[in-house]
């Protein structure tokens, strides 16, 4: 028979413990991650020399699918850490605001010194270089706008955690206070919803989003964004019947911590992961073939409405599909003996982009046929 939430205790409890933790989730995001950087590389080189497009072939479609992973297994091993009180919400807001702006600071970095000044030496000075390349962004071909900082996705989790789950040391004096302080968690929802608009915007070249704000663009499909909230509140909405039956807080977190309750937002985070793969994949489709049918497009046109729909971020979400299966082996109460090695994540993360850069530079600047290759040499030399 089927226990209910408040009538589960470790004296009933499961035996079953999915083999993935919080630590592996967090190993598999960092990774993933990395894969990324790659795809931008690639994505760079075919640039550089349309050529590489061939030789890149399938294995630029096996690296992308593998990358676009990095913010579920992010975004959920997070999510564990808060759920096992391992990170305080508060420490979890700083990290992400932290690397956030760590990698924003990067960017800018290369961005201004090292690609503007790489143009430069072709141009007339540093303000027609500048001019060159935004020029270059917001022309009809151009990209409009860069999104590459994964930590924004994951600080917007983070605080909208933080307004669900998040109890003040000095209780509210008034009821409306805590429902006001819960609601605060629509902040972040309408930070999505707002660069949204803007990146459609850029897109139809009614503005143009500036350089130092990409940086502050989420990364990632809106709807791995929307399957967080749904898990969010799920566990959420489970935490207030628990209460409703008059238990304590102390028999709730006894109850969460059992195998059963894992299991259970396991299950639910299955099917969530799954309908929001097959909904991002209806959307994609309905608004391509709404603006054709408007329009009465051809094919050129059809290219573009869809480049428009994928690169706001609908459509790169067929993964979840695929990452539902890997759900069901998640067990976020698993917990990992050597807490230093977790701590140590990051960091190696960090290192292994960093190195992935620095050869990929080396790589790409291989690619530059003569004359120009071998100035680049020259200035990289300098650097």
């Amino acid at each position: 028979m089927k226990k209910r939430l408040y009538e589960v205790s470790p004296a009933t409890d499961i035996k079953y413990l999915g083999p993935l933790s919080e630590r592996d989730f967090r190993i598999l995001g960092w990774i993933c991650l990395a894969f990324a950087q790659v795809v931008n590389l690639m994505s760079i080189g075919k640039t550089i020399n349309p050529d590489l497009a061939l030789r890149f072939g399938h294995f630029e479609v096996i690296i992308n699918f593998i990358s676009v992973m990095a913010l579920p297994f992010l975004l959920i091993a997070n999510f564990a850490s808060i759920l096992n009180n391992t990170k305080s919400h508060k420490k979890q807001i700083l990290n992400n605001l932290l690397f956030m702006f760590l990698f924003g600071g990067l960017f800018l970095l290369i961005f201004y010194h090292h690609i503007i000044g790489l143009v430069a030496i072709f141009s007339d000075g540093k303000a027609e270089a500048l001019k060159a390349v935004k020029d270059t962004l917001s022309s009809s071909s151009g990209s409009k706008y860069i999104c590459f900082n994964i930590f924004v996705d994951l600080l917007l989790c983070s605080v909208v955690s933080f307004f669900l789950f998040y109890t003040p040391e000095k209780s509210f004096k008034k009821k409306w206070e805590h429902v006001l302080f819960r609601i605060a968690a629509v902040l972040p929802i309408g930070y999505e919803i707002l660069t949204i608009y803007l990146k459609y915007l850029a897109l139809r070249s009614t503005i143009i989003i500036p350089i130092w704000a990409f940086p502050f663009l989420p990364v990632k499909p809106p709807m791995t964004f929307i399957l967080f909230v749904v898990l969010a509140l799920f566990e959420k909405i489970r935490e207030h019947k628990f209460y409703q039956h008059g238990r304590s807080n102390e028999e709730y977190q006894l109850s969460f911590q059992t195998n059963r309750n894992s299991l259970h937002f396991s299950v639910f985070a299955s099917i969530s992961s799954f309908l929001a793969g097959l909904a991002d994949l209806a959307i994609y489709f309905l608004f391509v073939v709404s603006e054709i049918y408007r329009v009465g497009a051809d094919s050129f046109q059809a290219d573009y409405f869809s480049f428009t729909i994928l690169k706001l971020g609908f459509g790169n979400s067929i993964s979840l599909i695929f990452f539902a299966p890997i759900l069901l082996l998640f067990s976020y109460s698993k917990k990992t003996s050597n807490k230093v090695f977790v701590t140590l994540i990051p960091v190696v993360g960090v290192a292994l982009i960093i190195l992935i850069y620095l050869q990929g530079a080396y790589q790409l600047l291989t690619q530059l046929p003569g004359f120009l290759s071998s100035k680049l040499y020259l200035f990289y030399d300098m650097l």
